[in-house]
């Protein structure tokens, strides 16, 4: 694993002005992770590391490839500008995808300190999908927005982010376990990437887009789950959450929806069980420890929620990592 090591907090400016500028930005931060060209347009980027110190890194995008990013861990921020206005923030969250293209844009990167990621992005070039998708007879005018614009040239950003179905991280898994060497490795890669894809553009053409949130109500939602990821044990109700970020119940409820996919229970549900997962790897408390500290009602629950979402109970999962 990677550790990236600041002797102070990185603030660095990078204008990248290739071909694919987004890919050579990623190559030149993550300079020990693998990027595989599986074919001439499509290429792959796997990163797993551990920031040290908080990580600030500003990105001058004057080409920008599509992108799916699968973030697996670790949790950051960008700041997308385009001009002197800051037009949208993107958040990455453990099982986020985010799909983005982002010419013309200056994107400041966050990460924060003490944080562990592991990240896929796939990225792909308009000859590479406008030569895939006519290969097949496909109306490019027929594909789900905003795939025609990128594919007929228009340079009009956008980005979307959505949680990962349980097939998607089946087949992440799958892929970073590749049980392949040489060019059967290369060959195992690209037939998965391709899954990826495919599973992706299924996922648009069936899932209209989600409603929009005004830039205060994500700021108050954004707001409202770093409370429940930090007070995760015993976490406000949804009630006094709204009360604390400014919004109404029914706004949280649904803004939760709409920006992450999911509930607010659901949420501190999950930071739970990710905290457990590197409890585990402590080795220091025993499994009920555990569901206490972490505010199970009790540790049978503990145990049925962590083997519903990691297919293995508390105890096997702790073995299978010694």
């Amino acid at each position: 694993m990677a550790q990236l090591q600041f002797r102070q907090q990185a603030e660095r400016q990078k204008d990248c002005s290739a071909q694919n500028d987004l890919l050579e930005a990623d190559k030149n931060i993550f300079q020990n992770s693998v990027f595989t060209r599986l074919r001439p347009g499509l290429e792959i980027g796997e990163m797993a590391f551990s920031s040290i110190l908080p990580i600030k890194e500003t990105l001058v995008l004057r080409n920008s490839p599509l992108q799916f990013g699968f973030h697996l861990a670790g949790r950051g921020r960008g700041q997308i500008r385009r001009g002197q206005k800051t037009r949208e923030t993107i958040e990455a969250y453990p099982g986020s995808v985010i799909y983005s293209f982002l010419p013309g844009t200056t994107c400041v990167m966050e990460l924060p300190e003490n944080e562990h990621f592991q990240v896929i992005n796939v990225y792909l070039e308009r000859d590479f999908l406008r030569d895939l998708f006519s290969a097949q007879g496909d109306n490019l005018n027929s594909l789900p927005d905003p795939l025609p614009a990128f594919l007929f040239g228009r340079d009009k950003i956008f980005f979307r982010t959505h949680a990962m179905n349980p097939r998607t991280r089946l087949v992440l898994e799958e892929l970073t376990n590749c049980p392949y060497h040489g060019g059967l490795k290369k060959m195992y890669k690209e037939a998965k990437v391709m899954e990826l894809l495919a599973l992706q553009f299924g996922e648009l053409h069936h899932c209209p887009p989600p409603p929009r949130l005004c830039q205060r109500t994500k700021e108050g939602l954004y707001a409202a789950r770093e409370i429940l990821k930090t007070r995760r044990k015993n976490p406000p109700t949804i009630s006094e959450l709204a009360k604390e970020v400014g919004l109404s119940e029914s706004l949280v409820k649904k803004g939760f929806r709409i920006l992450f996919e999911t509930t607010p229970h659901a949420f501190v549900l999950s930071c739970r069980l990710e905290q457990a997962q590197e409890l585990l790897l402590q080795k220091d408390l025993t499994v009920s420890e555990i569901a206490w500290q972490l505010g199970f009602c009790d540790p049978a629950h503990f145990v049925r929620q962590f083997k519903s979402r990691f297919g293995l109970t508390p105890g096997n999962y702790a073995k299978t990592r010694l």
